[in-house]
């Protein structure tokens, strides 16, 4: 068993970085990065699953760079990123996916994939792994809910619980 996670308002809410993301205004997002916060519970799940050995990997449409910051600032242990230069097409392909369940060496069927975006869920499922909506982060739940994930959870609470549960 393992988890893959989105990391922006998957893992830590970076809204207030959006734009400058998009705008690709990286130096100014760098500096951001002590702002963003991880979501109430994610540090608790990230305990969880070191205490049950469970591989998990971040997939993120952003640069390494960015992903490796805020994990560093965070003080998380996730050796295994799959980031924007690591495959040439990105979610909603299933590449950055594929490249994850290869770096986790776990079947495809036992892992599930976590993100707050359609294209999370579209490149779960075309990937061939589970596909969890997070829709703690979000506000318009319909687009990433018509893509109907495996699971949806609704707060991070409810993502313990299935952990807990499930592994």
């Amino acid at each position: 068993m393992a988890i893959i996670f989105d990391l922006d308002q998957t893992l830590i809410d970076s809204m207030a970085a959006e734009s400058m993301r998009r705008s690709r205004n990286w130096k100014e997002v760098y500096s951001m990065i002590p702002f963003l916060r991880p979501y109430e519970g994610i540090d608790k799940i990230f305990e969880i699953l070191s205490s049950k050995q469970i591989p998990h990997a971040i997939v993120t449409s952003s640069p390494t760079p960015y992903c490796k910051r805020v994990i560093s600032h965070l003080a998380w242990d996730i050796p295994i990123t799959v980031c924007y230069h690591d495959t040439s097409r990105r979610k909603p392909y299933p590449d950055p996916i594929i490249l994850a369940v290869e770096k986790l060496g776990i079947a495809k069927e036992d892992i599930l994939s976590i993100g707050d975006d359609p294209r999370d869920i579209q490149a779960s499922k075309a990937a061939g792994v589970k596909a969890g909506a997070a829709l703690w982060g979000i506000d318009n739940y319909s687009s990433i809910l018509k893509e109907n994930p495996d699971y949806s959870f609704y707060t991070v609470k409810e993502f313990e619980e299935y952990i807990i549960k499930r592994y």
